[in-house]
């Protein structure tokens, strides 16, 4: 099986997609039926077939570590659309993960840089990393929990603070998400 994502597809997109490969731009009206949240793929502006990077439904972009060429049987390009998505993505997350890492972390410049996903994923790292960290020194140090708590606040209400600025919708609800998950993660 060269895509088994296509096991996924209704008959009658299926049949539009093998229907229709002549034509790669074509794929953008299935592109959420075969991939989670990929609304789009955005193509080169002169060579026709080549796809350069994915965009979701909320508008974030991702960029292709490589280009993708939609030329030949659909189900491979696709296939190959996949994985470079997929290898982007975990340069993406090694990225985020130097940057949380970096002693002049800023998480407001961080939230602004990822898209959302990965910048819930840095803040549940910053949560697990602190943790860890805390209760691995909590014997020899008695105020560290006290100290690691504050820390957690201080991030939460950095979150609240950037409710009260004036947000697009896609900002206003990627805030609210984040808020939700941090307080979910600081009070479990």
């Amino acid at each position: 099986m060269m895509f088994p994502r296509f096991f996924f597809v209704s008959d009658p997109a299926l049949l539009e997609i093998l229907g229709q490969v002549s034509d790669s731009h074509m794929i953008q009206n299935y592109l959420l039926s075969i991939f989670d949240n990929t609304r789009y793929v955005t193509f080169h502006d002169v060579e026709y077939d080549k796809m350069t990077a994915i965009i979701s439904s909320e508008g974030e972009t991702i960029l292709l570590e490589k280009a993708v060429r939609a030329k030949g049987s659909v189900e491979i390009w696709l296939m190959q659309l996949l994985q470079t998505s997929q290898f982007s993505l975990r340069t993406i997350i090694r990225q985020c993960y130097s940057i949380i890492n970096d002693a002049n972390f800023n998480l407001l410049i961080f939230l602004d840089k990822m898209p959302a996903q990965i910048e819930l994923l840095g803040i549940q790292m910053i949560w697990t990393r602190d943790s860890e960290l805390t209760l691995a020194q909590a014997r020899a140090d008695k105020k560290i929990m006290f100290e690691t708590n504050n820390k957690f606040l201080d991030l939460l209400n950095t979150l609240i603070d950037q409710t009260t600025r004036d947000l697009t919708k896609i900002e206003r609800t990627k805030f609210e998400t984040l808020i939700t998950i941090h307080v979910y993660i600081f009070y479990i």
